[in-house]
């Protein structure tokens, strides 16, 4: 899928109490969480311009007498726009937010005369990780606080967009700042802002208890310098989630409160109906499954919900016999990062499979570059699944590069018919298009499915970077690896040099894409054959997707092929026109 520096929305009621006591702080039980302790700043890392990531130049955060403090009184010389912002440790995506805070004494010397009285806290930024050491502020939403001069309107609670911008009365809103419709709070008085973040949807400012602005579709800017570097590396443009972080930027200022209350991830309920449905049944004796796993990135990264993935493997290895499964398709982002920790948890889960059910792997984006960047071929993939070891499994026909997975084919028998799966990397080089190429002309008398992680778009339409650029977010043509030797395919250009050509083709199966994270076509390839060519990702729904895949069953009849979403977690099935429905070769 899309890259991952900012969190999927996130259901976070049971992770509730795991989230304070890995922290060491109490949940209220009215669902608050403490994120200062009124002791020191456990939680928190400093990040100050010139300085980097976890230098606290000066002290300039500070603990005195139960409030965290931003002071200047240690600087040497003028401020010099050493802007600097506190970043709690925990992500978020669905919460609301509350602080209490105040202005104090007087402004830094050298302070610049905007930042009088004027402080804040970001949401929705970036990995301070991932930030430059004299970038001055992260790429995120900032919820700006004012003080009154003690005579003149100066409202608080306002909006500022560094690297992002926002929908506003229905428009897109590019202005750096906007005020909201607070009063003005002259003086050192404390106030209450209540921030409200429903992921990449609403936001909403809340002073002393008012609403005072709110806004839609928090988005990464792709005009701004840092935000541009951050599409480049493959971050999607609706801004889900991301971190939390105070300011600093010349005067004093006292936060007595930093609170946080998780919102359950909007599931769009209403929009997703779903029924029980265990057991699953075959819709008539003599059918065959296969099965489709989407993204499971957000498993493999977060503890808390490894167990959708561990449930989703036991569930086909408890079921292949039953069901006739003969064959498990991973759409890619297998993990996250692409780090060792999140490695070993698909590996655990997927080999459940092992002696049960074969499976072929695609590498998404997530699982490409360092940390998931997507900025390079590099891929840990290889290193936690053997291509020698799937060689043995009964069914695995070759790779494209030996003793790599990232290009791999298999075929399998059932009712009387041949069956090619071509397993291609997450945007295909041309080389990986030639190869597959020549594996399907070498097998005439086979059907074939095509598993890759980008190809389908959430609006029913292939990506296609030539046509719509840029308006489809997240093709493979918008990340680094475009420029690298071979570039990339996208859906349009695997149809018009791979797709179409082949009588043979009757799939294409893909992950990756957010927003309703399903899309489907059906066209005729040049032989007149009906392809069908379906996208499936659940990573945006609660807790990264609660387990649900697609279950895609071939009746006996050769012509009618069944398609439903379930859940081995919830036992539950998607029941709306686009997760359950009947499809005709």
């Amino acid at each position: 899928m899309d890259r991952r520096q900012f969190l999927a929305a996130s259901a976070l009621t049971p992770a509730l109490t795991l989230a304070a006591s890995r922290l060491g702080f109490a949940a209220e039980s009215d669902g608050w969480i403490q994120l200062f302790n009124g002791k020191d700043l456990t939680g928190w890392t400093p990040k100050i311009r010139g300085h980097e990531l976890g230098v606290n130049y000066a002290d300039t955060f500070r603990v005195e007498n139960g409030v965290i403090k931003t002071a200047y009184d240690k600087y040497e010389g003028p401020f010099r726009g050493r802007y600097g912002h506190l970043f709690y440790k925990e992500p978020y995506s669905n919460y609301i937010l509350r602080i209490e805070y105040r202005f104090v004494g007087e402004q830094a010397n050298g302070g610049p005369g905007w930042a009088t009285r004027n402080s804040g806290v970001m949401i929705h930024g970036q990995d301070p990780k991932g930030m430059t050491k004299d970038q001055e502020f992260p790429v995120s939403i900032e919820v700006q606080f004012l003080g009154g001069d003690g005579k003149n309107p100066r409202p608080t609670g306002n909006l500022c967009t560094p690297g992002t911008n926002v929908v506003l009365d229905g428009k897109l809103h590019t202005a750096h700042c906007t005020n909201s419709t607070s009063d003005t709070f002259h003086g050192d008085q404390w106030v209450t802002a209540e921030i409200e973040v429903h992921a990449g949807k609403l936001i909403r400012h809340k002073i002393n208890g008012k609403t005072v602005l709110e806004y839609t579709e928090p988005q990464l800017d792709p005009q701004d310098a840092d935000a541009k570097k951050l599409l480049e590396a493959g971050a999607a443009k609706i801004i889900t989630g991301g971190t939390i972080a105070l300011q600093s930027e010349s005067h004093p200022v006292e936060f007595r409160k930093v609170e946080l209350k998780p919102l359950p991830a909007e599931t769009g309920a209403k929009n997703d109906p779903q029924e029980p449905c265990d057991p699953v049944e075959l819709t008539e004796p003599g059918s065959f499954m296969i099965v489709a796993m989407p993204d499971t990135q957000i498993y493999a990264m977060h503890l808390k919900w490894n167990h959708h993935f561990h449930n989703q493997t036991q569930w086909i290895a408890d079921n292949a016999e039953r069901l006739n499964i003969k064959y498990v398709l991973h759409e890619g982002d297998i993990t996250n990062n692409n780090v060792p920790k999140q490695w070993e948890v698909a590996k655990a889960a997927m080999s459940r499979l092992d002696g049960k059910v074969p499976y072929a792997l695609t590498p998404g984006n997530h699982d490409y570059g360092k940390n998931g960047s997507s900025a390079d071929r590099t891929t840990m993939l290889n290193d936690y699944f053997s291509a020698e070891e799937l060689a043995k499994v009964p069914g695995f026909g070759g790779v494209m590069e030996a003793g790599k997975l990232e290009n791999s084919y298999h075929t399998f028998e059932a009712n009387g018919k041949k069956y090619l799966i071509l397993a291609l990397e997450w945007g295909p080089r041309d080389e990986a298009v030639a190869w597959a190429d020549k594996i399907v002309s070498k097998h005439p008398d086979h059907q074939v499915i095509l598993l890759t992680h980008a190809y389908m778009y959430y609006d029913d339409t292939r990506y296609d970077w030539k046509t719509r650029g840029d308006k489809q977010t997240w093709n493979p043509h918008a990340y680094a690896q475009s420029k690298l030797p071979g570039g990339v395919n996208d859906g349009q250009e695997l149809w018009d040099k791979l797709v179409k050509k082949h009588p043979g083709f009757i799939m294409t199966l893909n992950g990756h894409v957010l927003e309703d994270g399903a899309g489907r076509t059906s066209t005729p390839g040049d032989a007149g054959n009906m392809v069908h060519q379906m996208l499936a990702n659940y990573q945006n729904r609660a807790e990264g997707g609660e387990g649900f895949m697609r279950l895609i069953e071939f009746l006996p009849d050769g012509k009618t092929i069944k398609v439903r979403s379930f859940s081995p977690s919830t036992k539950r099935c998607k029941v709306a026109e686009d997760q359950q429905f009947t499809l005709s070769l």
